[in-house]
């Protein structure tokens, strides 16, 4: 996660997006590994794995505060980006 999160503040989404998913394919319950793939996925244009990816992080995080938020993206990544 922390190599990702030094990609995504460096701009580098692509290599942000892969360290996000490796923590998500070594902990599949790792929610704010989700969030943040949404996010590197959204800031490179792929709507639909932003969109997956934040899908996943609202299951497993019903309870966190970003929650509702997230379901606003989703919705408007549904609506307006197909």
């Amino acid at each position: 996660m922390r190599i990702g999160n030094f990609y995504f503040h460096k701009g580098k989404y692509p290599a942000a997006a892969q360290r996000y998913r490796e923590a998500t394919r070594w902990n599949a319950n790792l929610a704010d590994a989700y969030f943040r793939l949404g996010e590197a996925e959204e800031k490179q244009k792929d709507w639909k794995a932003a969109r997956e990816a934040y899908q996943k992080f609202v299951e497993l995080a019903a309870d966190d505060k970003r929650t509702a938020e997230v379901r606003k993206k989703i919705a408007k990544l549904s609506k307006s980006k197909g």
